[in-house]
């Protein structure tokens, strides 16, 4: 087979040079920017024919030549460090962007000046033209930073990671040395650090005072080199006293009803300053934002501890509480205490401070939002202060509008972002940027902020249709499977008719009665619907059973897909929404706290594959749960950049922490325990992220999350796994076979088992083509453009993709 497919490579390269004879000759190579100094040590070209262009590389060249037509060229790069690559890359219109096989990249492993030198020909003319280029790398500087966390029944899970006011001291290289304090656990010790080696350690009194110890070496080493540029070091605490470890926690708030008892609607109190006594020793705590205040301490169960809210604090802010002082029997961890602290909120000052925004589509220019115009739904609006370290991203709601209470930001005037991807996607421009001021939680009108979004530039009428499909239980042979199909419109248009899909792997069968949109039909393995008037912030979510028959092996891969598209006179402000994916692994077992990827294990090192991951949580306790947070750290392998939620069940916030550390809050949630209300216990975030360009072979993807059920230590989900790999000219299994790959105008495909399904998507998840194959099957490519597609193919004994590269 090795020896064979080269051959075919050959051959068609040589059939198509004679087809179209002498084509283009090049005349010069040519760029704007021949030099660059980057600390980055990967270097990438890119190539535009005839007009010039601009990408994500960091050298853009122009090339002009005469005869202009559609052609496969060659290239030859010297790096300068002694290494040189071949490439082969193929462009189809004036002006666009050649698509290298290999793409033309390097990284390097020393710093300095390097000349690059680059040599294009097409070898159908044999023209020739080349380029010298210029990089000097020099050393990055690195971020360091500190997670701690707290494990004081030393089981290796630790209970909390919102620690907040923890002493914290960076040292290393050239005399560095920071003190700082944590936010919820989190603390940045330098965002410029110089290449060497770092430690950080808690300080040494803060411990004694506070009775606890560092878990392993007290001081945490990291690094900062050429090709790490960020480093977390993990620092665990543990209770000194932990064989009689003592807890207590509760909530500060506003008691409108003066019944003593937390009730869903009920302001928060945040940053209350409590002093908790036990047995002589003092402990100083603060209410976080969300009103909660938690304490671990050693001591003796049964024994008196008293909670004292500081007076001065109460009297600054004209506050009363229903009880100055409470005296508890202190409680082990393993039943811990839990005291509410009710406040007398007719005069209090204390409450959260709030942030809020409007953004909709400003028609006439003016500034203002009439009567007239739309509001713009689930927006990413990104809250910060000045200095601040952790931005709040929050999302607007179906009439524009977001909010987000707490003590979140280190002054009273915040200020609202809107990211440019999010107007790039949409076509739109405007104000990407406003000041926001904030306002106690507890006055009747808030200040609200409006951002003006200029929609002209697509259309006033555009609609914005999504959708995502997501698991909900556990995928077995022989079993009934359920799949959440989820769809809905952002607007700011009324989708006046739209057309939605869902496909299944063959061999597994819809159960129709629990389709609950009506007018679909079925052909093949697909069930579609013609649907009508989605107005702005419709949603809707359908649970749909599949039969999955027997005699399927553990581990086969089934897929599923949605697509959404409009159909009537409107048009989609945003089409990178409109596919959903989903990669159920047969054998699966049901966990309701768990995390998935929409891709198998291997994936293709060639391209950069969007990785969708799905979080999913489940309250099975035994009463409703008032705040729910999910940290969630990604992989040094994704671009943190592209990060981007599609769907949540409940509203929620994210706080960036840095470093690749997202914190998904639910505040205020209340969600349902499954023995109360089992269909409302669950809830999920799906989000999708692109891996970093050029993740070389062997780059893995970790990702875990850890979930956060009010005071309670963290349920640990499972870790998705994946690996850049050369797919190239694989089998996919003993039952199906591709070649060649990459292919040209033809690939050939064999199935032992008969018949199937072949669809072949884009690597944003839209559809290119859908064909049924039999077992020696020849697929015509031949139309589609140069670029990296997956293909997937439905066979009775199982469901198999790959990536594929078309030249």
């Amino acid at each position: 087979m090795k020896l064979f497919l080269p051959l075919i490579v050959i051959l068609c390269t040589f059939c198509s040079n004679n087809a179209i004879s002498q084509g283009y000759i090049l005349t010069s190579l040519t760029t704007n920017t021949p030099t660059i100094t980057n600390c980055d040590p990967t270097i990438s070209i890119n190539i535009f024919a005839q007009n010039a262009g601009t990408s994500n590389a960091d050298f853009d060249l122009l090339l002009m030549g005469n005869n202009y037509i559609s052609s496969t060229l060659n290239a030859t790069v010297n790096w300068g460090d002694g290494t040189v690559t071949q490439h082969t890359g193929s462009v189809f219109i004036v002006g666009g962007s050649f698509v290298w096989n290999p793409p033309i990249e390097h990284t390097y492993a020393n710093t300095g000046a390097h000349n690059i030198s680059i040599v294009v020909t097409n070898p159908q003319n044999n023209s020739t033209v080349s380029l010298m280029l210029y990089f000097l790398q020099t050393s990055c500087p690195g971020t360091i930073s500190a997670l701690v966390e707290l494990d004081c029944d030393n089981n290796g899970i630790p209970e909390s990671t919102t620690l907040s006011n923890v002493p914290l001291v960076f040292s290393g290289a050239n005399n560095f040395n920071v003190s700082t304090n944590t936010t919820n656990g989190f603390a940045i010790g330098s965002s410029n650090a110089s290449p060497g080696n770092y430690l950080v350690s808690v300080d040494a009194n803060w411990l004694n005072t506070n009775n606890y110890v560092v878990s392993g070496q007290s001081d945490v080493q990291m690094t900062i080199g050429s090709t790490i540029l960020s480093d977390t070091a993990l620092i665990i605490l543990n209770c000194a006293g932990t064989t009689n470890n003592l807890c207590i926690s509760g909530t500060a708030y506003c008691d409108a009803n003066a019944n003593g008892i937390l009730d869903a609607g009920e302001n928060v109190f945040a940053n209350v300053p409590l002093t908790i006594t036990n047995n002589g020793t003092n402990y100083l705590v603060y209410t976080n934002a969300n009103g909660f205040y938690s304490l671990n301490y050693p001591g003796t169960a049964g024994s008196p501890t008293v909670v004292m809210v500081n007076g001065l604090w109460m009297s600054q802010n004209n506050c009363t509480t229903q009880s100055f002082a409470t005296t508890v029997l202190a409680s082990a961890c393993g039943t811990p205490n839990t005291l509410n602290i009710p406040f007398i909120c007719t005069t209090c000052n204390a409450t959260s401070m709030c942030a809020s925004v409007l953004v909709f589509c400003d028609a006439n220019g003016n500034g203002n939002f009439d009567s007239n115009e739309s509001p713009l739904m689930n927006v990413p609006v990104s809250i910060y202060s000045t200095g601040n370290i952790s931005p709040v991203t929050i999302y607007t709601d179906s009439t524009g509008f977001a909010t987000i209470c707490g003590n979140y930001f280190t002054s009273n005037l915040v200020y609202a972002q809107i990211n440019q991807q999010w107007f790039q996607q949409n076509g739109y421009t405007g104000n990407s940027t406003i000041p926001v001021q904030l306002y106690p939680s507890n006055i009747p009108t808030p200040n609200t902020a409006s951002i003006a979004i200029n929609c002209s530039n697509s259309n006033n009428s555009c609609d914005d249709l999504w959708t995502t499909i997501t698991p909900w239980i556990g995928y077995y042979q022989n079993t009934t499977a359920m799949i959440r199909l989820n769809f809905g419109n952002n607007g700011p248009g009324t989708a006046t008719s739209y057309s939605l899909t869902l496909s299944y792997p063959i061999g597994v069968t819809p159960v129709l009665s629990s389709i609950n949109i009506p007018g679909y039909t079925i052909s093949g393995n697909t069930i579609s619907w013609n649907l009508t008037n989605a107005s702005p912030g419709y949603t809707f979510t359908d649970f749909i059973q599949f039969l999955v028959p027997s005699g399927i092996m553990n581990t086969t891969q089934h897929y599923y897909t949605s697509s959404i598209v409009a159909t009537g006179s409107n048009t989609d402000c945003n089409y990178a929404n409109n596919d959903g994916s989903l990669l159920q692994i047969v054998g699966n077992s049901y966990d309701p706290n768990d995390k998935s990827v929409n891709h198998p294990e291997n994936i293709y090192a060639l391209s950069n594959d969007t990785l969708t991951y799905t979080i999913r949580f489940q309250n099975t306790g035994s009463a409703p749960a008032q705040n729910i947070h999910i940290i969630d750290t990604l992989s040094a392998n994704l671009d943190l950049s592209t990060f981007e939620v599609l769907y949540t069940t409940h509203p929620m916030h994210v706080v960036d922490l840095g470093n690749g550390i997202k914190k998904f809050e639910f505040p205020q949630i209340w969600l349902p325990d499954s023995t109360s209300n089992e269909p409302e216990s669950h809830g999920q975030i799906v989000y999708r992220i692109v891996e970093n360009f050029a993740n070389p072979v062997g780059s893995e993807i970790w990702n875990t999350a850890h979930i956060y059920f009010d005071w309670n230590p963290a349920i640990v989900t499972n870790s998705t796994y994946n690996i850049n790999v050369l797919l190239g000219l694989d089998e996919l299994n003993s039952n199906v076979n591709i070649f060649p790959n990459p292919a040209n105008d033809y690939l050939y495909i064999t199935c032992n088992s008969g018949e199937g399904m072949i669809t072949l998507f884009d690597l944003s998840g839209k559809e290119i083509l859908k064909q049924e194959m039999v077992k020696n099957f020849t697929l015509d490519i031949s139309s589609l453009n140069a670029g990296i597609y997956m293909i997937n193919i439905q066979t009775p004994l199982g469901n198999y993709s790959k990536k594929l590269v078309i030249n």
